[in-house]
């Protein structure tokens, strides 16, 4: 899935977060330039007025930039830890100039999330042998919302396939100040220029797109010509014959407002439906939400989407515009056990208590395997382990505090920030569990866990056992991944909080070991069932009265080839290890296996299962607990 759906969209936007970010290495995930450094050093997001000072183009005018909408983000972010005046720009690159040529650049605009000074806004080419010339603008009197600067001079844009635009403003950041405003529809690097650490130059500051736009003026518009530049579904996976929810961003690029137009959209080549005239095209993006019924005969497996602009005012377009996605088609599922939460925290992270009180409302309202993943900000963390920042590199870490929702895409981000005030921390879980609900695919796979704890050698053995729906390899690939994690709670340390340490912080969920690499390893499948077994030594520091055992299974991923729609936890499971030394397993589905007894925790048999939690012994010889409500 590209992106969220303007349901989800509309609440990711309710609550207030004040997070903190933190140098870390670029993951990958946004493009990198040659000439830019890749340190991201930009620091809180504060509330801001969101979407004033709209613009009103002439008919041969159009917007340029990476988003071409009147919107940004009603947060802003700044470089508080250094003060200071930086240019700070979004790259276009020659791609997206293409549909622009012969156009000439007649005013530039900015978004500010927050009162600032801003010098000047510029444009300074890029090619393949350097900068070019730097064409630059005064600037006073810059506002909170969308800025307009007419430039004295048009400028003619080289559309040649090669060159580049560096496009911004240069302002001054104080530090307390959080002025760059951002679309958070798009990751995009966001650059600024300055000595933030290694040298003076360009600086990836994340992935962060500026809102920065241009109006162009173009001569040759024709008369009809209408782009679809995006096609997306709410989900990827889809029963046969189920109704499917999707989104088609549309553009008006001609000099009239087209009287019709027509869209097919296709499954792996057949057409399912054509959508006529959906909305008025004025000389802006649009966006369109429809949705329409999947064949019930598709089978199970990964099917293509296709959407082409079909006929516009009565001809075929030159250009069909054609979008594409990929959707999955199940027919079986199983019960969930647990939806995997990692939180991204570190001790001397002022705001992540904030975060910890929204997981803990989560915790309240849903079933989640919590792991808590330290890392280092200003000072060495007590919990942190250098396979951290194997993670962190994985899930595109640009924050703390921060937190994956079952590995899902949440609008770009897979580690989304959760440093909401605490007066929004439920209705923050609330959004999370809601996006979990929406966006998870459907468990096709079990997760038991047993084993055995000998507490003189403190040898622990793991058994992961379970079954897989029939058609569960043509969804997550036979190369599926299971990882396993150890955790511990009631651990006493510092914890900087709201600006203040606090000495006696408990901090719980706390990761201490990947028995597996943080990618997973292999599962061992015997047809469609499976057993893998582990063996570690816990070191003697460790409680394990306080310990858990973690397991989620994956599709394969593999360093520096993500696929942030295809990394989402397909199930999870967490067991306590002293539940494994006694030999009562994880709570698995009941109908995984043939119940012969149930008992009360006290151990009074019950002839039906009653109301709270039942330890079920199965006909294999196993226990498992079951939650009944």
């Amino acid at each position: 899935m590209k992106k969220i759906l303007l349901s989800l969209v509309a609440l990711l936007m309710v609550a207030t977060s004040n997070a903190q970010f933190k140098d870390i290495e670029n993951n990958g995930l946004v493009a990198k330039a040659p000439w830019a450094k890749t340190t991201q050093t930009l620091s809180g997001i504060k509330k801001s007025n969101a979407g004033v000072n709209r613009i009103t183009l002439a008919g041969n005018q159009r917007i340029l930039g990476l988003y071409t909408t009147n919107d940004y983000d009603q947060y802003g972010v700044g470089l508080t830890s250094l003060p200071g005046t930086y240019p700070a720009a979004t790259l276009w690159p020659a791609s997206l100039l293409s549909k622009y040529q012969g156009g000439k650049v007649v005013k530039l605009r900015f978004a500010l999330a927050e009162q600032a000074t801003v010098n000047r806004v510029f444009i300074l080419p890029v090619t393949a042998n350097g900068f070019g010339d730097e064409y630059s603008v005064p600037v006073t009197g810059a506002k909170i919302g969308w800025n307009e600067v007419d430039l004295p001079e048009a400028y003619s844009l080289v559309t040649d396939g090669t060159t580049e635009y560096l496009v911004g403003y240069e302002y001054v950041q104080t530090s307390s100040g959080y002025p760059l405003a951002y679309y958070p529809g798009l990751e995009a690097p966001l650059y600024l220029y300055g000595d933030l650490g290694q040298g003076t130059g360009w600086y990836n500051v994340g992935g962060y797109c500026l809102a920065v736009q241009a109006v162009v003026e173009l001569d040759n518009l024709e008369a009809n010509h209408v782009i679809l530049s995006d096609f997306y579904t709410e989900g990827l996976y889809y029963k046969a014959g189920a109704e499917m929810t999707y989104a088609l961003e549309l553009e008006n690029f001609g000099s009239q407002i087209p009287s019709d137009y027509t869209i097919s959209i296709a499954v792996d080549g057949e057409q399912l439906a054509t959508v006529k005239s959906p909305i008025v095209l004025e000389n802006s993006v649009k966006q369109y939400v429809g949705s329409l019924t999947l064949p019930a005969n598709l089978a199970t497996g990964s099917h293509v989407l296709t959407a082409s602009i079909v006929n516009v005012a009565g001809e075929t377009p030159a250009n069909a515009y054609t979008q594409e996605t990929e959707i999955f088609v199940y027919q079986d599922c199983v019960e969930r056990q647990k939806y995997l939460v990692e939180q991204i925290t570190s001790h001397s992270c002022t705001h992540c208590p904030l975060g910890e009180n929204v997981l803990k409302s989560l915790d309240s309202k849903c079933d989640i395997a919590w792991v808590a993943i330290h890392g280092n900000m200003s000072m060495t963390d007590p919990y942190y382990i250098t396979e951290n920042n194997s993670f962190f590199n994985l899930v595109g870490l640009t924050g703390f505090p921060s937190a994956t929702f079952n590995r899902l895409n949440i609008d770009g981000e897979l580690a989304p920030s959760i440093g909401y005030n605490a007066s929004y921390a439920s209705q923050a879980a609330t959004m999370f569990k809601g996006i979990m609900d929406a966006l998870s695919a459907p468990a096709f796979v079990t997760i038991n866990l047993s084993g055995q704890f000998d507490a003189a050698t403190r040898n622990l053995t793991i058994k992961v056992s379970g079954e897989a729906v029939e058609d569960f390899k043509k969804i997550y690939g036979d190369d599926a991944a299971l990882t396993i994690y150890l955790t511990e709670d009631g651990l006493v340390n510092r914890q900087y909080n709201q600006g203040t340490w606090v000495s006696k912080y408990i901090h719980n969920h706390v990761l201490r070991q990947y028995v597996t690499t943080y990618l997973g390893q292999p599962i061992n499948w015997n047809g469609n069932t499976y057993e893998n077994d582990y063996n570690v030594t816990l070191n003697s520091a460790w409680d394990v009265d306080n310990m858990h055992v973690i397991a989620f299974i994956t599709r394969k991923n593999t360093p520096g080839n993500v696929d942030l729609d295809k990394m989402d936890v397909n199930n999870a499971e967490v067991v306590k290890i002293s539940d494994i030394a006694t030999g009562i397993a994880s709570a698995i589905s009941e109908n995984n296996n043939t119940e012969v007894a149930r008992y009360t925790v006290d151990g009074r048999q019950l002839s039906a299962p009653a109301k709270g939690l039942n330890i079920v012994k199965l006909a294999n010889g196993k226990a498992m607990k079951v939650i009944v409500k």
